[in-house]
Formats: structure tokens, C-alpha cells, sequence
């Protein structure tokens, strides 16, 4: 997208209001003010497929495979594909075994996901291998694996799979749900209870009577109760959760119920599955109150539904992928939870927050945004008493401002908003008063030298200053320009300020005498600035000029400008693009957002003499960032489109597990040739005709998460001499290639350096036909003959004169 449209849309407001947010946010770390984890949603009706899902799973190339009444659904991460099933049932269970092979449980029938010599993908019914006493299976609506064996359960009989052979284990009443934990398979039996299965047979645990499905359905005739959850906990006792009755322990004799799901009042509460996570949590998902976490105490620690943006329905399962993320199955989709939400946690419009976040400021203790819908506080509100969770940190709409506002300021006794109409200052008590004449117009404000009394206020006509007395507040021009947008301030360490417009470059003011007296210099394109808006950034003791043709550094010796090079070498690794957004907090460190992905990251100094960063992980988002506070104790605090997120670094970093990079679809002139997802195979070279050929290549990541912070760099062996630079292209498309062999090179970076499997392809251009090597050879062995022919019949003629 073209800078100069980013930075109207996203800065022009408000965006590197940065010089008033240097100064320190000194306070004391806030426990209570956490949001929500990142939510994402998938509407597979939107998506062409059906709306319902029963199950999900990621392989251990981290693509997910969705059991859907449609058939397999695969997602690589950027696109979706299906694998209709053959009966033309759904698909109830899926589940990925330890020879990385997808399976999956039917109606009537089970088999796994195998791929042809085109890497297509399709399924293989191994239910077609079970002897003939076996049973008729009904809906095979669970699916198990357990070291080298696949199970799959249905009402009838336990079939087992070993890689070679399919055998049953039938019984003698139905079959309910079933699970794996520690090495063993439990099955709940009707009329029996909770067993496991041992040497071929049902065994049932002391005290498993408990869950007999029939006996659970006595408890309330009209709701039956339900197993929905077995596992070990950390200190290897058995836990097994009763829909009804909560969760169970065994001691080895009996089961004792340990949390109770009588004492929650939510009408609409109704478990469907129960999953741990690794730090001693429980998962709970419902009918239609969304799903809740539940610490190891019992305690309900978060609920996640439809009022927080969990946009989804019944559950129907769930599945914990090795980041820890929660993905659910829902009857309208499928929805990935990042939890545990930290580092990140998000205040969108579930929260109380509208509008896009262009200011934010801490004052008086509490967390103040300014958005282009008015503005609004943090507050923690007390406990949800008819659910029992911890307080919840919601905004509120501060009254009286109900139009944009661009900056916030910390001016001591009073919050300073800075909008269209005028300066307001805001009290502890959250009222407000106007101290800037009547229809007048301020968007950026900065602090001179630190002070809270001297404010340099910025404006669409140009710059002014408001000094504080006895007698309150006072404006006075500087500069009163027509169409003179002024777009951000940055002061430099001599107390001179630079100003950012946004056609009308940039300009220095020279406080030596006072902001009265302020000597104003201009710089524009003569001076070597680029004819785009001009964002002064104060960064590592040096002000940058961000352009959209890159930072720019000021020379003192020439009086002009020059692009800058120290700050872009000053990284362990080269970047791969130019930042779009750039602030420097306290502690030093540096946060930078780029053109390609709604994502950021942060660079770290590694000694703060040596003047050196080291990139950080990058924080994925909903939008472009636009405003930024970053606190003493080292929290953070960012403004997108539409959310504020909280940033905390002492948590523990999840999501940036590194996938093998997958090459998912070759297409030669539109029409797929390969299908990209077998595990590991080589399919050796592909044969492709030159007439017409354009070959689009189709390629990803494995990991999900962070799909959109993604770059890749490419070559192809045979053309190519050296890496692409990064690209957040996922498609690659040749044209006009000459005949020869050729292998196409691809890798998946993230955060610009760490570097994920490589994946290739390769293939042969084939020579058109008449330049090919039998055409060549049958015309030469056609001319032989006809020299001979010739021959010959010259000496027929000659021999009878």
C-alpha cells in the first residue's frame, strides 16, 4: 500500500504524537488491567464449505485438518482446501498419529489421508480391512492414537489399527466417549461405567460405576450427564469432569468430586468438552455460553463468549496445539484462542473501546485512550458474582468529548486532550473544561523540555504555544500558516524543536529565546527532503525523518538532509524493509511496525554503548499501530485501528514455533498440477509442456500463528543466482521459461531472521516438440534415408545405359 495513503489514513490524525509520549509513565505495575486473548474466527459457510465442524487437529507440519459435515478440511494458513469424504458423511473425528499421517473416523467407517504421485491428497478407508465378525459400525465418532496404533470408537466396538492390520474389539453393551491419557485407552461403557481397556478387554476402574451413561442419566432424567473430560494432572492423579457434577479424582479405590459445577448460575450453562492445558488449566467449552478456563483450584479464572468476541455457538469439540492455543469446533465455524493470552492481551469493542486508538496516556493512576470516538478510561470493575470470575477491566466513555481526540498529556494536576475543537483538561474526577479559545484547533501536543506549564500545541494551520500561570492557561502563535497540517514534534537534546507536516516538509524551531521568540527555519525538497509527509522520531539520541522514502537524517554541517544509514545498520542482521512506525521508550527500547503485516516487533539495545539492536519477536495484531505507551515497569501499551493491546514482557513468549516451509499448489497455466502436503515424499521432476506455460507456485507456512508476520525469499535453480529479498508474497508465478531443469528454492522467515525449513520443487521445462531430441533424430534418420533412396535410384537409372 502507498506510504503517503497509510499515513493519511492511519497517521495523519494523530500517528508519532511520539514526542509527548517520551516522557517517563512512571507507576506501579497494574495486575488487574488485562484484556482478552487474541481471537480468530473462521466462517467455513463464507468459506464455501459447511457451516459445521466437529473436530480439528494440526499435523506436525502445523497445517490444521477440520473434521466438517462437508468432508477434511485443510488450512495451510493462507488458504483453505477440501477433501470431500467418500461416503459423502461427515467427518466426526480427526486425529494425527506418530507417523505423521491424518486419520479420521466416518459414518460406518475410518481411514486415513494418503497422497498420490501428484501429492493429491485422499482418503483411504482402512475400515475396509477389518474382518468380516466384525460388527456394523455406526457413526466412528472418535479417534485415538496411542504410540504406534490408531483407535477408532464408535457405539459397537473399538477398532484398532497398527500400520499393517485393522482388528475389533466388539462389546457387549454400546460404547460412549473415549480417551487417552498416560498410555491407556478409557471407555466409558452403558450399563458398566468408566474402563480401560486391557489384553483385548474392557476392564472397569474401581469406583467407575460412577460413569456409567446410564446410571449418569439418572441423576437428572431430562438432561443427561456426560463424561467430558479425563486426564492425568501434574502430580499423575486421574481427573475425569461429569457434564453435571464437575470433576472427579481417583484415589485408586474411589472417585472423589473435587470441583463442583452446581454453584454456577448461568442458565445457559451447558459443558460439551473439557481439555487441560499444560499449566494445571481446564478448558471447558459449552452449548452456548462459549468455553471457560477454570484454574487448577477450580476457580473460574476467564470466560470467553459472546460478549468478550468469541463469535461462536455450541462447541463441539476441542483440540490444544503445541503453542498452547486453543482451537475450537463450533456448529458455525471454527475459532483459534491464543491462550495463554499474555504477552498480548486486547480491549476492543467487547471491552467498551470505539474508534481508532490515536493517543494514550496514564494519568492519576488510571489508563486514558483517545480514539476518534471521544474518549475513554480503563476501569476494573468488581467480580462477576453470577459467573464467580476475577474482575473485569473494561473502558468507559469519558462525558462532554464526543468528537475526535489526537493527543493526550500529562500535564500534573490535569490530563490535556488535545481535538478539532480545542484544548480540554481533564481532572481526576473526569471533568472536563475548555482552556484553549472557542473554536479553535489542536492535534499534537508536546511538553517543552519536560515541563507540564509550557506545551507546544500543534494544528492544521501551524504551531502555537500554551503557557500555564496564575491566571491559567494562554495560547500564543508561533507559526499560523493556512493548510500548514502539522503532523507530529520531537525535541532534540539542545532544546530545539523539528516539526513534521504533511506537504510542507519540515521545519526547526530555535528556542534560545524563549517559545515567545521562537526562530522558525524552513526545509523542503530544495533541502533534500522528499516531497512526502515528514514524521520527526527521536531514536537512539538522533532525530529521524520518516518519509516515504525512508528515514532521513539532518546534516548540521550542510544545513540539509540525506538519507539515513546509521540507524538501519545499527542491527545484529539487516532488516528487510523500512519501517513505517518507529518509538523509543525509556528503557531504551525500539518498536517498529513495517509496510508488509499488522504486525510489530522490537528491537532490544545489546549494550547501550555500542549503540547495537537486536530484533525481538514480532507481536501480531488486528491493524496498523498508531499509538504507543510504554510504562517504568516495562508494560506496554499499543493503539491500532480498533483495539488497544497490552503488552507485558515478563511473560512467557508463546507462538513463534518455527514450521517447515510447505510448497502447497504448482499450476501450470491455471490448472493445479500438484497438490503440496505429503509428508516428506519426493515426487521427483514434473514434466511441463512450453507452449503456453505460466507456472504459479502456491507456498506457506506451517506456522499458523504467525502466518501473517510470515516473509519468504525464493530462488530457482537454473534461472536464479542468488535469494530474493523478503516478500509477504505467498505465490510465486514464471513466465516464458526456456527449456532445462530447473528446482524452485523457498523459505519461510520470521521476524526478518530466523529462518524456517527450506521446501523446493523441481521441474523440467520441456523443448517444443520440434526442437526435442526424437524429432531431431527421426528427421535426421528420414534424411539418411532419403539421401539412400536417392542413391539408389540414381544407379537404377545408370546401370541399364
Amino acid at each position: 500500500m502507498h506510504f503517503f495513503y497509510r499515513i493519511t489514513r492511519f497517521v495523519l490524525p494523530c500517528i508519532l504524537l511520539l514526542s509527548s509520549n517520551l516522557t517517563a509513565q512512571r507507576s506501579t505495575p497494574h495486575r488487574d488491567e488485562e484484556g482478552d486473548p487474541v481471537i480468530e474466527h473462521f466462517d467455513t459457510k463464507a468459506l464455501g464449505f459447511d457451516v459445521t465442524n466437529w473436530s480439528c487437529v494440526r499435523d506436525r507440519r502445523g497445517v490444521l485438518w477440520a473434521g466438517n459435515s462437508s468432508g477434511l478440511l485443510e488450512y495451510d494458513g493462507h488458504s483453505w482446501r477440501l477433501l470431500p469424504s467418500t461416503n459423502d458423511t461427515p467427518v466426526y473425528d480427526v486425529a494425527c498419529g506418530e507417523d505423521g499421517i491424518v486419520y479420521f473416523g466416518l459414518r460406518g467407517a475410518f481411514g486415513r489421508v494418503v497422497y498420490g504421485a501428484d501429492g493429491r491428497p485422499r482418503m483411504d478407508l482402512l475400515s475396509k480391512r477389518l474382518p468380516p465378525s466384525t460388527p456394523l459400525l455406526t457413526e466412528v465418532y472418535s479417534v485415538l492414537t496411542l504410540g504406534s496404533a490408531v483407535y477408532f470408537i464408535s457405539e459397537e466396538a473399538v477398532c484398532r489399527w497398527d500400520g499393517k492390520s485393522c482388528t475389533a474389539i466388539a462389546s457387549e453393551y454400546p460404547l460412549g466417549r473415549s480417551f487417552i491419557s498416560r498410555g491407556r485407552l478409557y471407555v466409558t461403557v452403558d450399563s458398566v461405567g468408566l474402563c480401560v481397556l486391557r489384553k483385548g478387554r474392557f476392564a472397569r476402574l474401581p469406583g467407575g460405576e460412577l460413569f456409567a451413561p446410564r446410571t449418569m442419566g439418572e441423576q437428572r432424567p431430562n438432561l443427561p450427564d456426560k463424561v467430558i473430560a479425563l486426564f492425568h494432572d501434574r502430580q499423575g492423579r486421574l481427573i475425569v469432569g461429569s457434564r453435571m457434577r464437575g470433576l472427579f479424582r481417583h484415589d485408586g479405590r474411589v472417585f472423589r468430586n473435587i470441583v463442583s459445577f452446581s454453584s454456577i448460575s448461568d442458565p445457559q450453562w451447558m459443558p460439551t468438552r473439557a481439555e487441560p492445558l499444560a499449566n494445571g488449566m481446564l478448558v471447558v467449552g459449552t452449548t452456548h455460553s462459549g468455553i471457560w478456563i477454570f484454574d487448577s483450584t477450580g476457580a473460574v479464572r476467564r470466560i470467553l463468549d459472546r460478549e468478550t468476541g468469541f463469535n461462536g455457538g455450541s462447541v463441539n469439540n476441542l483440540y490444544i496445539d503445541a503453542d498452547q492455543s486453543i482451537w475450537v469446533s463450533l456448529d458455525d465455524g471454527i475459532t483459534r484462542v491464543e491462550w495463554p493470552g499474555e504477552p498480548i492481551t486486547r480491549f476492543g469493542a467487547e471491552r467498551g473501546l470505539l474508534g481508532q486508538v490515536t493517543s494514550l496516556r496514564r494519568y492519576g493512576g488510571t489508563l486514558f485512550a483517545a480514539t476518534t470516538q471521544g474518549l475513554y478510561s480503563l476501569r476494573t470493575r468488581p467480580s462477576l458474582t453470577r459467573r464467580g470470575t476475577a474482575g473485569r477491566s473494561e473502558f468507559e466513555l469519558v462525558p462532554s468529548i464526543r468528537s475526535t481526540v489526537y493527543t493526550l498529556l500529562d500535564a500534573g494536576d490535569v490530563l490535556l486532550a488535545a481535538t478539532a475543537h480545542g484544548i480540554f483538561a481533564v481532572d481526576q474526577k473526569r471533568q472536563l473544561r475548555r482552556i484553549s479559545p472557542e473554536g479553535s484547533d489542536a492535534r499534537v501536543l508536546h511538553a517543552l523540555h519536560g515541563s507540564r506549564d509550557t506545551i507546544i500545541v500543534g494544528s492544521h494551520h501551524g504551531v502555537s504555544v500554551l503557557i500555564r500561570s496564575e491566571h491559567g492557561w494562554e495560547t500564543h502563535p508561533i507559526t499560523d500558516r493556512p493548510e500548514d497540517f502539522i503532523l507530529s514534534i520531537a525535541e532534540t537534546r539542545d532544546g530545539n524543536l523539528w516539526i513534521g507536516t504533511v506537504q510542507d516538509g519540515a521545519r526547526r524551531l530555535d528556542l534560545r529565546e524563549g517559545a515567545m521568540r521562537a526562530h522558525v527555519q524552513d526545509f523542503d525538497t530544495a533541502d533534500g527532503l522528499p516531497g512526502s509527509p515528514i514524521i520527526p522520531v527521536p531514536v537512539g539520541g538522533r532525530v529521524l525523518f520518516l518519509s516515504n522514502d525512508g528515514p532521513f537524517a539532518f546534516d548540521a554541517a550542510r544545513g540539509a538532509f540525506q538519507p539515513d544509514t546509521v540507524f538501519l545498520q545499527s542491527f545484529t542482521r539487516p532488516m528487510h524493509d523500512v519501517p513505517r512506525f518507529l518509538f523509543e521508550d525509556m528503557t531504551g527500547r525500539v518498536w517498529m511496525q513495517f509496510f508488509e503485516g499488522n504486525t510489530l516487533q522490537y528491537a532490544v539495545p545489546l549494550r547501550r554503548s555500542e549503540k547495537r539492536y537486536h530484533l525481538a519477536p514480532l507481536l501480531r495484531m488486528s491493524g496498523d499501530v498508531i499509538s504507543i505507551m510504554a510504562e517504568a515497569d516495562g508494560m506496554c501499551w499499543l493503539g491500532t485501528d480498533d483495539a488497544v493491546y497490552r503488552f507485558n514482557p515478563y511473560a512467557p513468549r508463546r507462538g513463534f514455533l518455527l514450521c517447515e516451509t510447505l510448497i502447497r499448489r504448482v499450476s501450470v497455466n491455471a490448472i493445479p498440477v500438484f497438490f503440496g502436503g505429503g509428508d516428506g515424499q519426493s515426487y521427483g521432476s514434473f514434466e511441463i509442456d512450453p507452449d503456453p506455460a505460466a507456472i504459479d507456485i502456491d507456498y506457506a507456512s506451517g506456522n499458523i500463528a504467525m502466518q501473517d508476520c510470515m516473509l519468504y525469499r525464493w530462488r530457482l535453480e537454473g534461472l536464479d543466482t542468488a535469494w530474493s529479498d523478503l516478500s509477504a508474497s505467498s505465490t510465486r508465478r514464471y513466465t516464458d521459461l526456456a527449456p532445462g531443469d530447473y528446482v524452485f528454492h523457498v523459505q519461510a522467515v520470521l521476524s526478518g531472521q530466523n529462518t524456517c525449513d527450506e521446501a523446493h520443487f523441481a521441474f523440467i521445462v520441456l523443448a517444443p516438440w520440434y526442437a526435442r531430441w526424437w524429432v531431431w533424430g527421426t528427421a535426421v534418420v528420414l534424411f539418411v534415408l532419403l539421401l539412400i533412396t536417392v542413391r539408389v535410384i540414381r544407379r537404377s537409372r545408370i546401370r541399364p545405359r
